[in-house]
């Protein structure tokens, strides 16, 4: 078995993507000389056909972060293939559509979610469309959410793709999951479609979906929640459990 570890590299004595091989006596080595070198590579996932993996580069300052494509030759070695701008600050999270043609790129400290085209060979097309919660944390902060001392700018922690034209967003920072239609002609516009209000100081992170329920894990309050996964009716939650003890502090 072979795989990837992507890792922080500012400030740090790590060389970007690992390779990582279990050889003999099914022990796990670091292949050293096959080390990638990305700056702050953060969050890597597969083509779901192709061999590429997507990694972004997790970069906050300007002129912003950047996602790379590394492509796998014949005798499995990966290499890096291309990289482009992210499209905001902080990219930390990635989702493909279930058929490989859009990718979408989560912004922790532009509050953005980045909508890239790929091509049918899995590289980058030129177009890429973004969208902003700047907005969004303005309204949240006017009806009392969004008050947590991580909560001072909207945070898309992850941007998640359920099926092939929609997908949902955890913002960190203005307590809400958002979900988005996205148009099927490859203009990569995209619609709000509904939106769940958590409870103020919760800070969803990341979520998985089956087909009738979001699954939430909101960082600041430790909870997870349960979402009804809505293709009609109002967005309700369902139901909450604490991540913690009772003895917890």
């Amino acid at each position: 078995m072979r795989f990837l570890i992507g890792t922080y590299t500012d400030q740090t004595d790590s060389a970007g993507i690992y390779v990582i091989d279990n050889g003999q006596d099914d022990r796990f080595e670091v292949l050293a000389q096959a080390t990638i070198w990305l700056r702050n590579a953060s969050y890597l996932i597969e083509h779901p056909v192709l061999p590429l993996v997507y990694a972004v580069s997790e970069i906050g300052e300007a002129p912003g972060g950047q996602v790379a494509i590394l492509r796998q030759d014949d005798e499995g070695h990966y290499g890096l293939w291309q990289i482009i701008a992210s499209g905001g600050l902080d990219p930390c999270h990635l989702s493909l559509s279930p058929n490989g043609r859009t990718l979408l790129i989560s912004h922790y400290s532009s509050g953005s979610i980045a909508v890239q085209g790929i091509a049918p060979d899995g590289s980058f097309e030129p177009n890429q469309a973004i969208v902003r919660h700047d907005a969004r944390h303005a309204a949240a902060r006017a009806l009392g959410r969004g008050r947590h001392p991580r909560q001072a700018a909207a945070h898309v922690h992850s941007a998640t793709f359920l099926k092939d034209h929609q997908f949902a967003v955890c913002d960190l920072g203005t307590d809400e999951v958002l979900l988005y239609d996205l148009a099927p002609n490859r203009s990569l516009q995209v619609t709000l479609r509904q939106c769940w209000t958590l409870p103020a100081g919760s800070g969803p992170r990341h979520l998985v979906a089956s087909s009738e329920r979001l699954y939430v894990i909101a960082e600041l309050s430790n909870t997870v929640f349960v979402l009804a996964n809505p293709l009609s009716g109002r967005p309700t939650i369902l139901s909450s459990l604490c991540c913690l003890p009772d003895t917890a502090g």
